[in-house]
This record gives structure tokens, C-alpha cells and sequence, in this order.
């Protein structure tokens, strides 16, 4: 054994350096190796996934509603601006 292949095994401890990568490994193997699938997908599928998509957006909505004045705050466009609107001399 040399010295350069002591330190890798040293450091490794002789496993993989993450247990994630082996398994990301097995998983793109196994995805690679499946065979064709007989499914049937009929139009109940696809209308319930239109509702997902849906509600996401209606879901976005109303976060961005809720915290819309924390939104401002966090871009400077708080109660400074509307201030000084208010301040400028009015005709």
C-alpha cells in the first residue's frame, strides 16, 4: 500500500464518502433499468392535477395578500414612500 492510497482510505474509513451518492446511484440505475409501464392515466387524472395547479396559484395569492405589507417593508417601499408623497406640495 502506498502512502497516498493510506490517506484516502484513512479518510473515507474505506466507505463511500456519502451515503447519499450511493444512493442516488442506486435509484438512477433502478429508474434506468424499469421497464414500460401498461398505465392508463384517464381524464379524472388530468383534471385533478389542472385543481393542483390551481390551487397553487390561488394558494400564492393569498400569501402574497396576507404578507403583502412585509413584501413592501422588505423592498423599501414601506410607509417612507407614502410619506413622502404626502409630503410634496399639493396645487
Amino acid at each position: 500500500m502506498t502512502a497516498e492510497h493510506s490517506e484516502v482510505t484513512r479518510r473515507t474509513h474505506g466507505r463511500p464518502r456519502s451515503p447519499h451518492s450511493l444512493r442516488l446511484l442506486t435509484l438512477a440505475v433502478a429508474s434506468l433499468a424499469a421497464g414500460h409501464a401498461q398505465a392508463y392515466l384517464d381524464p379524472g387524472s388530468g383534471s385533478m392535477l389542472l385543481q393542483v395547479i390551481l390551487g397553487g396559484f390561488a394558494a400564492a395569492g393569498v400569501a402574497i395578500k396576507l404578507y403583502w405589507h412585509r413584501i413592501k417593508a422588505a423592498m423599501g417601499l414601506g410607509r417612507k414612500a407614502e410619506a413622502e408623497d404626502d409630503s410634496s406640495p399639493s396645487e
